[in-house]
């Protein structure tokens, strides 16, 4: 996986194959994707061993100028579902109840698509969109 961010490819989800392997895609990156914080060290990392790449270095380049770099998104680890959504899936009590039932896959698809957000009518869209999801029993995964 670290090879590939030295050509400006990144790696997908792992999908298992059998109970001894795995299959992974690799593509090369969009031009305005995001960056994972994972992937940033790796890339920091990657350019002071001096091992990027002209082309993966045109992919740093780019987003750390339009703010990409700065904004990449923390793993799943680390992403908590924002206070604000937490205190309106509270205000009703059945949606509190089915929140709490989320597994972290759910409580992460939930934080990342807030999170990420980059217009304040984005994530406002976003917000009413899960907050009603969470209200009808619906689940991201």
């Amino acid at each position: 996986m670290i090879e590939a961010l030295c050509w400006g490819w990144i790696d997908g989800i792992k999908k298992a194959l059998d109970d001894t392997s795995y299959l992974q895609r690799f593509t090369p990156r969009r031009r305005k994707s995001v960056w994972s914080k994972r992937n940033r060290e790796h890339v920091e990392r990657l350019i002071v061993e001096k091992r990027m790449t002209e082309f993966g270095m045109a992919h740093v380049e780019a987003a750390r100028e339009d703010g990409r770099w700065a904004a990449a998104y923390a793993p799943a680890s680390e992403m908590t579902v924002p206070d604000d959504f937490i205190t309106a899936v509270n205000a009703d009590p059945s949606s509190k109840r089915f929140f709490s039932t989320l597994n972290k896959a759910n409580l992460y698809a939930i934080a990342y698509r807030l999170r990420t957000a980059r217009k304040p009518e984005t994530r406002k869209r976003r917000f009413e969109a899960l907050l009603k999801m969470i209200a009808n029993g619906e689940k991201l995964h």
